[in-house]
């Protein structure tokens, strides 16, 4: 604001009057001026937006994993990414292992190419593309690790160094007493990531929120902030896994090979868990979550 006009003795006394009037209603303008414009400011203030990530392309990921990725994506929705930032296609199907998801990217190609893979894996060793000499390995000796880790790495293969590509680790299953079953997994997938020609792939322990400390198997946890805390054993801890001590819905009934989508089964016991799978809700947030990490949302 400007300060009022005074009367000035340079000023000849009949002027003062008429000075005094004209600068009274100036003032009165200039006001009237300031408000409007501080207004308009305001409301621009209120009503501009910034451009949303909406505007951006979305990110296309692809999740190829067995049993325990597919519960995932069951309890976690189609797409347990945020859907204004990402597409996830799901490639998971129960029983299966990295040779049979690259034999079928050779069948079946995507018809685009990726920008974020996700491959998972608990370590089926029963599929036809796994024997060697007719035979098939022995699960966790040294032939089998050196097996998954060709395989892995075949798939791998199959994306261009733009794609960015995550070794998702499951959780240690019942028959890992000491969890040195998965040690050696994340040990392979580690060796896989350190390699040179593979500086776009990084590995991540999705399971390690559904063990005990040490990555040792437990049938129960304590409920975790953010999830629902049902099927109490006892207050105050859930059922994360199923009673097989591989998969997560805690009514699950036993499965046999022709459940199983590899033999032609439809894997429905897997598809229709009566109960809150809280385990599978909690592996999908863990799948998802070195994507979330590494692409975070634009700041608005």
């Amino acid at each position: 604001m400007l300060p009022p006009f005074k009367n000035t003795p340079k000023l000849p006394a009949f002027l003062i009057k008429p000075v005094n009037q004209i600068y009274t209603k100036w003032v009165r303008v200039y006001a009237g001026l300031s408000f409007t414009v501080l207004l308009l400011a305001c409301l621009l203030g209120f009503t501009a937006r910034p451009v949303q990530a909406d505007t951006q392309p979305l990110k296309q990921v692809v999740l190829f994993g067995d049993s325990l990725a597919h519960e995932a994506g069951i309890a976690g929705g189609v797409n347990f990414l945020p859907q204004d930032r990402f597409v996830l296609t799901n490639r998971t199907i129960s029983g299966t292992s990295p040779c049979d998801w690259t034999k079928k990217l050779d069948t079946q190609p995507l018809g685009f190419t990726p920008d974020i893979v996700l491959i998972e894996t608990a370590g089926n060793n029963r599929s036809s593309c796994q024997r060697i000499n007719g035979e098939f390995l022995v699960k966790n000796s040294p032939a089998y690790f050196k097996m998954y880790k060709e395989h892995l790495q075949g798939l791998i293969d199959k994306f261009p160094k733009t794609t960015k590509i995550y070794l998702e680790l499951a959780p240690a299953t019942k028959g890992d007493v000491y969890g040195t079953n998965k040690k050696s997994m994340l040990t392979t997938m580690v060796t896989l990531s350190k390699r040179k020609a593979n500086s776009n792939v990084s590995v991540y322990n999705a399971g390690r929120k559904l063990e005990k400390p040490a990555g040792k198997f437990s049938l129960s946890l304590k409920c975790l902030k953010d999830f629902p805390c049902t099927n109490q054993p006892k207050s105050g801890y859930f059922i994360a896994r199923a009673p097989d001590g591989v998969h997560f819905c805690p009514d699950l009934p036993p499965l046999d090979d022709s459940d199983n989508p590899r033999n032609g089964g439809n894997g429905s016991s897997l598809d229709n868990c009566k109960v809150v799978s809280v385990g599978a809700m909690i592996f999908a947030s863990e799948l998802a979550a070195p994507v979330l990490r590494d692409y975070p949302a634009p700041v608005s």
